[in-house]
């Protein structure tokens, strides 16, 4: 009876949010995405020993970057950014871990003796027990897409008791997605008690972790400055700039990109407008808003800045956006367009609004990653693969027990590794899709995609230059966008849109 209680009362809430938000499936199959898993498989693939050919220069015909100078490190240092990366240190990268774990899942599962071109025996013993807890770790996913969850139980007690929260960037990814894997079990079983730990919305920002992040991985620094540099040339010499960013939070993107304006010693009438949409926190968006004042004061720039409170994407007009005459206007999608896949209504609104208004340039940063498949084990190995490359990238630049980095992974990592892994249904709000995707939804809307210039290519690599993680980093090109990756594993997709 507790059974056929749950079931009803999960088939209200979804209809309710249906009602709200829209129905997620029918979406999903409609613009695509729910993807071909196979064909996508074959496409990373390639991408991972793409050549970086397209976005070479030398320092003769270098183009002009206006946020970022040529430094002493020359780039031929970067010339083969996807080789093999385990020939410059033994230990192997979580990646190839990763890897060689799915392949002794596979003869595990098959009960056969696979002849294989990779040998174990030259594994460092680390190495060795993180390919085994990674193994466990998949082999208990595959129990659980089966429903065997007593099984999965059992492989999940032994992946608690080896994995660590301060071992290895394996051991701290495996600790993180067995604890997703036994809430969703207990979910399952209808033994979880607080549902909305799945979610875990009460998660806070912590602007000290992100900080020390930013200086460690030249991630941050790459979105940023190329969408400034891209806005900044397609602006056409504006003496009205609106700027639309749906993600302001401390607004740090936009200091090199007022600067750049106030070094161009436009006319005296040129004025810059920020409008920040915000669905979070109303505070930090007021404060965001005058420190950006401040700044424009210290550089002379006339400035004005406009807030738009909302409780959901939903509610945004047109009107709230204060486009005025003579403006050009800018928009910027941080990572937003994927935060809305579970929420068609607000993102076909948004779509329409954008569609109406007809920006000069369009500028969209998202997750390079299809964590949406609706087969949970294909989507459980996309998302480990995903975020491998995430735990990867903060052992090569931060210690094990930096306490910024141990907020980030128990705090960011966690939270979106559980609402990929512990939920399903309406319930999953966290999901992505690769700029394939998206590449033809924002087509479906009139939008034509607009080719990264020279001097943006150019820049996001003398960014990596100045990093010593930088090495790690790898940027590819996928028709017009660009691809920031690690080791090989595309994670960030960049591209600008216009309407003809």
């Amino acid at each position: 009876m507790q059974n056929s209680g749950k079931s009803a009362s999960i088939t209200e809430n979804q209809s309710q949010f249906s009602a709200d938000w829209g129905d997620i499936d029918s979406f999903c199959r409609k613009y695509g995405f729910y993807s071909d898993q196979t064909k996508q498989k074959e496409e990373q693939q390639q991408m991972l020993f793409a050549s970086n050919e397209q976005i070479q220069h030398s320092k003769d015909d270098a183009p002009e970057c206006l946020f970022v100078q040529d430094s002493s490190v020359p780039l031929k240092t970067f010339e083969n950014m996807n080789r093999n990366h385990h020939q410059v240190t033994q230990k192997l990268s979580t990646e190839q871990i990763l890897k060689l774990a799915g392949e002794r899942f596979v003869q595990f599962s098959s009960q056969k003796i696979i002849n294989n071109s990779t040998s174990h025996s030259d594994l460092s013993v680390e190495d060795k027990q993180d390919v085994e807890l990674a193994r466990i770790l998949l082999t208990a996913a595959d129990k659980v897409e089966n429903q065997q969850l007593e099984r999965a139980m059992r492989l999940l007690e032994n992946c608690r008791w080896i994995s660590s929260n301060v071992g290895t960037p394996v051991q701290r990814l495996v600790f993180y997605f067995s604890e997703a894997l036994r809430e969703r079990i207990d979910d399952e079983n209808g033994s979880l008690n607080n549902k909305s730990g799945h979610i875990d919305t009460c998660i806070k920002r912590n602007d000290n972790a992100l900080i020390a992040v930013h200086r460690g991985l030249p991630f941050g620094q790459v979105l940023h400055l190329t969408a400034a540099q891209t806005i900044l040339e397609n602006i056409n010499n504006g003496t009205r700039v609106h700027l639309i960013d749906f993600s302001i939070l401390n607004g740090l993107r936009w200091a090199a990109f007022m600067q750049a304006i106030s070094a161009q010693k436009r006319d005296q009438k040129s004025r810059l407008k920020i409008t920040a949409i915000e669905m979070d926190d109303k505070n930090r968006a007021e404060k965001t808003g005058n420190i950006l004042k401040s700044f424009a004061n210290y550089l002379k720039l006339s400035f004005s800045y406009n807030l738009v409170f909302l409780s959901d994407i939903k509610d945004l007009k047109q009107d709230d956006l204060g486009i005025e005459p003579e403006e050009v206007v800018a928009v910027l999608f941080p990572f937003v367009l994927n935060s809305l896949i579970s929420k068609p209504i607000c993102l076909e609104n948004l779509m329409n609004i954008t569609q109406k208004i007809k920006p000069s340039i369009i500028f969209v940063t998202e997750v390079e990653a299809n964590l949406n498949s609706p087969s949970f084990f294909t989507r459980f190995i996309d998302t480990l693969f995903y975020y491998g490359a995430f735990f990867d990238s903060l052992e090569e630049s931060m210690a094990g027990d930096d306490e910024n980095r141990m907020v980030i992974e128990a705090g960011t990592f966690r939270k979106g590794i559980r609402s990929i892994v512990s939920t399903e249904g309406y319930q999953r709000l966290s999901r992505s899709a690769t700029i394939k995707v998206w590449r033809a939804y924002l087509t479906s809307y009139g939008m034509q995609e607009k080719e990264l210039s020279a001097a943006s290519l150019y820049q996001a690599r003398l960014i990596l230059n100045q990093f010593s993680s930088g090495k790690s980093c790898t940027l590819d090109i996928s028709t017009k966008c660009l691809l920031l990756g690690w080791k090989g594993t595309p994670l960030f997709s960049l591209s600008a849109w216009k309407f003809p």
